[in-house]
């Protein structure tokens, strides 16, 4: 049984009560964080396997004895910055692109962040919550700062056709995680 959200959290949660309350179904498949939350918000006992999800562990999903497992979607911090610098060594300043209401952006901003400033590069942070907002978003990005860079986040990849153009437009590197 296939169901999907389209990034909507209202439907990822009517999708986790019709999967929890369907006694044929033995276990789930939950991809992206937002999935993950839905589904691990209702179901105590189904296994839940996962994908895509960042960081598990900082949602307090998975504990001892927990019906959640899977593969993260971690980007590596350190090969990300070191590519920038060989691929772009002359950036100074690096736009982060995403949304604040993300936990799993959250996570990879913090240690990019913490590894850009390692490697002398300054970060801008533009977040944005809904797609909307994005046009604006890139051109105050685009306005601040050399490159954008997208941690492994959902709107901004849902909207990814939309800010690699406006990138482009601006002649403006964009790091998509």
């Amino acid at each position: 049984i296939i169901h999907n959200a389209q990034g909507s959290i209202i439907n990822a949660h009517a999708i986790a009560q019709h999967l929890h309350a369907n006694d044929s179904i033995t276990a789930i498949y939950a991809i992206a964080t937002p999935a993950l939350q839905a589904v691990a918000a209702v179901e105590k006992q189904k296994p839940i396997l996962i994908a895509a999800v960042t960081d598990p562990h900082a949602l307090g999903l998975i504990q001892d004895k927990s019906n959640i497992c899977g593969a993260t979607d971690m980007i590596n911090v350190v090969g990300t910055v070191n590519a920038i610098k060989t691929i772009l060594p002359n950036v100074n300043t690096i736009a982060l692109i995403y949304n604040p209401a993300e936990s799993n952006s959250i996570t990879q901003i913090a240690l990019l962040e913490k590894e850009l400033y390692k490697n002398s590069i300054k970060t801008v942070h533009i977040g944005t919550t809904t797609e909307a907002e994005i046009p604006h978003a890139i051109a105050s990005a685009v306005s601040k700062a050399d490159a954008l860079l997208t941690p492994t986040d959902n709107l901004i990849a849902s909207a990814m056709p939309l800010v690699s153009h406006l990138a482009r437009t601006a002649g403006k590197p964009l790091i998509a995680c």
